[in-house]
């Protein structure tokens, strides 16, 4: 089987960090004011690492960090253009994608 229970596990941990990255940003718009940098890229680092263990768990080193770079880099991308909506929609595409990867991480572990 080509996807595994930890692809979809390790999408949760990158999304948040996405999320710390956004709201750290001076730009953003859902806090009255912006998160900490440096505590927000310090506990960006320590999520997107351990969601690098988690890949480490199923592929090679070499692939789960490539398979990283591209969960960041999708992630990035789809909180910046959410964020142009209400807070309402970024907490509603976070719940379906924590929710998403949790159902199809467990399909996929008891299948």
């Amino acid at each position: 089987m080509i996807i595994t229970i930890m692809s979809f596990f390790s999408i949760i941990p990158f999304w948040f960090a996405a999320v710390l990255l956004y709201l750290a940003s001076p730009k953003q718009q859902f806090l009255t004011s912006s998160i900490h940098k440096p505590t927000a890229y310090s506990m960006t680092l320590v999520i997107v690492l351990s969601g690098v263990i988690v890949l480490t768990l199923q592929y090679p080193i070499i692939s789960a960090m490539l398979a990283s770079l591209v969960l960041m880099m999708f992630s990035l991308v789809s909180v910046t253009l959410i964020s142009g909506y209400s807070v309402k929609r970024l907490y509603l595409c976070s719940t379906l994608v924590f929710l998403l990867s949790l159902f199809f991480g467990g399909v996929s572990y008891v299948a």
